[in-house]
């Protein structure tokens, strides 16, 4: 119809969402350029872009990464040179390190400060040593220009309300605005959207399923969705409820089964497959009778392999799984494939490595240290584990045993140095190490150099 792509604006949640995007529209358009292609943003993207645009106002702003947050407080304990008390510095990082445990009681002091300090002393912790590591750690992000994922949106949308021409240029840029997945758009989300909408030709159509709604966790909410024909009153709404993928016996009983939610839009979705298997509940069903179900559906024809067991986490699967080992029932998990496959240790040790650090996962320190060329000492060398403050040297006679054939004693001495390293140089001292817990440096250190 002659409209130039880039007058169309798509917001949708996530990366690969905006990815999917592009691609569909590139087959749609015959083109391979991204300059032919509409602009596709998630919402923290499209807020990123807006302050990337004024840089003469807002500055040289950096997004704070995980991995940046974790840095820049291992700086501020290791200039705060005072022992954090009840604190253990045995392990640094993972999801109960001290990394974590302290960047969790900072959003908790943030979010309801008299509950956190209550919890801090009630956890053997000093509440004003904790406030004052806080205020250092929240300096150095002001003094490094920091942003978190959230301020991509709410300095965009106050950008745009403090400076009424801005957003107007944004308003003529889109003449057509899409989002996606509006079940689940934040009060800042909608903001933003709304601002820039109705700076233009208040051209706007959100996609949604009220019944889909997943991320209240992080403020998404289908009130916006509901509430919609409230903030456009001729706004047109269009039900898109067949269902190509699910046979009708299943969506009938789902659609029995949504009907009870609340806060949602009527709606019943209809199948266009059919089938001659009908949905079977069983209450209170025990993983013992898992066998009983198997062997009906062998009489009714299917086999091993047309039987898929699911479960919401995998502590069951693994008592499932022994159940049927004893029954001599073959059965096969993706992590049975996948624990096999060289590139899947690899990136699986990366993420370790890279999310739970040294102190958490001992088979992916050595795994990786082997395989860049690096020697191990012998088993006897516990020498500064707990120092460093982390277990790198426990069970790896078994460890090497079960990924490794070559010879263990030629493998000696790197993960020595390393370690020695931290005190060469007149870094620190082992009695600085045991007093102030300085080895967090030494695992920056040993990441920037790995």
């Amino acid at each position: 119809s002659g409209i130039d792509p880039k007058e169309i604006l798509f917001i949708t949640f996530t990366n690969k969402a905006c990815e999917e995007i592009k691609s569909r529209i590139k087959m749609l358009l015959n083109t391979e350029f991204e300059e032919e292609l509409p602009e596709i943003y998630t919402y923290n993207g499209l807020g990123w872009q807006i302050l990337r645009d004024h840089r003469e106002i807002v500055g040289d702003l950096k997004l704070l990464t995980p991995i940046d947050e974790k840095q820049l407080l291992i700086e501020c304990i290791d200039l705060f040179k005072e022992p954090l008390k009840g604190y253990s510095y045995r392990y640094i990082e993972g999801p109960y390190g001290l990394l974590s445990s302290l960047l969790g009681s900072f959003k908790r002091l943030s979010n309801d400060t008299s509950k956190e300090i209550s919890n801090l002393y009630a956890n053997g912790h000093d509440p004003e040593q904790v406030c004052r590591l806080k205020s250092m750690y929240e300096n150095r992000i002001i003094e490094e220009k920091y942003i978190d994922f959230d301020q991509q949106i709410t300095l965009a949308r106050d950008l745009l309300l403090e400076h009424p021409d801005i957003l107007q240029s944004y308003g003529k840029k889109w003449r057509y605005i899409m989002a996606d997945e509006y079940q689940d758009s934040s009060k800042e989300n909608v903001e933003l959207l709304y601002l820039i909408t109705d700076s233009g030709q208040k051209n706007l159509v959100v996609v949604g399923d009220t019944d889909q709604s997943i991320y209240e966790w992080r403020n998404g909410s289908p009130k916006y969705l509901l509430e919609f024909d409230k903030h456009y009153p001729n706004c047109q709404k269009i039900f898109m409820n067949d269902n190509f993928r699910s046979v009708r016996q299943i969506l009938e009983a789902s659609n029995v089964l949504i009907s009870k939610n609340e806060n949602r839009i009527d709606m019943f979705m209809v199948a266009h497959k059919d089938s001659n298997a009908m949905p079977y509940r069983i209450r209170n069903c025990y993983i013992a009778q898992i066998p009983s179900l198997l062997e009906l559906l062998l009489k009714k024809n299917y086999s091993y392999g047309d039987i898929a067991i699911l479960s919401r986490n995998n502590a069951p699967l693994h008592k499932v799984k022994e159940m049927l080992d004893k029954l001599g029932i073959e059965s096969l998990s993706p992590a049975d494939e996948l624990a096999n496959e060289p590139f899947y240790i690899l990136v699986k040790d990366i993420l370790d490595m890279f999310f739970l650090g040294f102190s958490s996962t001992d088979f992916a320190f050595f795994r990786y240290m082997l395989i860049s060329g690096c020697k191990l000492p012998e088993k006897k060398d516990y020498l500064y584990a707990d120092v460093v403050g982390i277990e790198v040297f426990k069970n790896w006679y078994d460890c090497y045993k079960k990924y490794f054939e070559e010879d263990f004693k030629d493998r000696y001495g790197t993960v020595q140095d390393v370690v020695d390293d931290t005190y060469s140089g007149g870094y620190y001292t082992k009695e600085d190490s045991d007093k102030y817990g300085c080895c967090c440096i030494t695992l920056s250190r040993i990441r920037k150099n790995k």
